[in-house]
């Protein structure tokens, strides 16, 4: 198992996912600076471990992907949900026109007004990251912790949100580098582990049932002297058979055919019950079904002619 999680490609879904945060975070520092240089006001939080839902009043519960326009267009001083707060958690917007609960800190500076308040009395309460965009000082600053921190550049805010959000400064793969990774790089633990798994399919395979059809030919034995048969109602038998894998797979349909013993049997028509004691099987298969399972035999002294029925 641990050979397998360690060499599977599966991980290039973490690598995607990654990347597609990556790219989100790109998208909305654009965004939030673009919202700052036209005067219009935001908040959003981004949610941490502890999820800080119990501390947001009012709003509207959503579930919408978190495209960066999408977030500028509900911070538009003509939607109904702009003074309130946009909530992210697990990668969805998951609530809009929140209402936050504001700090009752006395030393905050008077030039903050409800956002940047109501920022920091959620990250007192919580470990979420707020994004606030002044509208009247065209500024981004995040709230963290209690604390404020203004960014003047979109490239350090940039690589903070990806620190803070976990997302390492790699680009999507390559379909090249996919091949590369899956293929060549530590080819030996990955021919092993495929041996490995190859083998145990193979075993396991063999031990499963599975299930054959056949048309088994009648064979008629110990034919009574001076009696021939003068027809049967059928020549085969149609059999579905069940057993292992492997036994099934070694079985050969010429060996396998219908027995029917008409020994002291006397002239006329006789009805005989097919069962599997009328089949000879190799030993591990069994017979799930006959059809038909009467065979009517027609017996009559050798050297008159042919009854008819």
């Amino acid at each position: 198992k641990q050979v397998l999680e360690k060499v599977s490609p599966l991980r290039f879904l973490r690598s995607r996912k990654n990347a597609i945060q990556g790219a989100f975070t790109k998208g909305l520092v654009k965004i939030v600076f673009e919202m700052a240089d036209e005067g219009t006001g935001a908040l959003i939080v981004l949610a941490g471990e502890n999820n800080p839902e119990e501390f947001i009043d009012s709003g509207h519960t959503i579930m919408a992907i978190p495209e960066p326009l999408l977030i500028k267009s509900i911070f538009n001083k003509h939607s109904p949900f702009h003074d309130g707060a946009v909530f992210i958690a697990h990668d969805r917007i998951v609530k809009v026109g929140g209402i936050l609960p504001l700090s009752k800190q006395d030393n905050i500076p008077k030039e903050y007004g409800t956002r940047h308040r109501a920022a920091l009395g959620l990250s007192e309460l919580s470990d979420s990251l707020c994004i606030v965009v002044s509208e009247e000082r065209s500024e981004v600053s995040t709230i963290q912790n209690g604390k404020i921190k203004i960014w003047s550049e979109p490239e350090f805010l940039a690589a903070q949100l990806r620190k803070w959000l976990g997302v390492p400064d790699t680009a999507l793969p390559m379909f090249q580098d996919i091949l590369k990774e899956v293929f060549v790089r530590k080819w030996k633990p990955k021919l092993s582990a495929f041996a490995i798994v190859l083998l145990a399919w193979i075993v396991l395979a063999g031990q499963q049932e599975v299930t054959q059809n056949i048309n088994a030919p009648i064979r008629l034995i110990n034919q009574p002297s001076g009696m021939v048969v003068d027809k049967a109602s059928v020549k085969s038998v149609h059999l579905k058979l069940a057993g292992k894998r492997s036994t099934m797979n070694t079985m050969r349909e010429q060996d396998i055919h219908i027995q029917l013993n008409l020994r002291d049997m006397a002239e006329g028509e006789h009805i005989l019950q097919l069962t599997a004691k009328n089949v000879d099987l190799p030993i591990g298969i069994k017979i799930k079904r006959v059809n038909p399972d009467v065979v009517k035999i027609f017996l009559k002294a050798s050297g008159r002619d042919r009854i008819t029925h």
